[in-house]
């Protein structure tokens, strides 16, 4: 994962999180696999659902607004 790649989604996580009142802890990724991932403190009136939903949809739709290369390769048709 390119640094690039890896601000957009610290970027989101931390705009969804003020959105919900949800205070972000440590945000990490794994760069053999590209994966992300965040630690956070949320209050009982969010669902960790919808947070999960919330956090796993905006990233995809903001990396594809962006026709980066890096996205374009780990892409799977229109599929990460």
């Amino acid at each position: 994962m390119t640094d690039r790649a890896t601000d957009e989604p610290r970027s989101a996580f931390k705009e969804v999180c003020g959105r919900h009142d949800i205070t972000p802890g440590t945000f990490e990724t794994d760069h053999d696999h590209a994966h992300a991932h965040l630690l956070v403190s949320y209050p009982p009136k969010v669902a960790r659902s919808t947070l999960a939903m919330t956090l796993k949809t905006i990233c995809p739709i903001r990396d594809r607004a962006r026709h980066r290369p890096e996205v374009r390769k780990a892409l799977r048709g229109d599929h990460f």
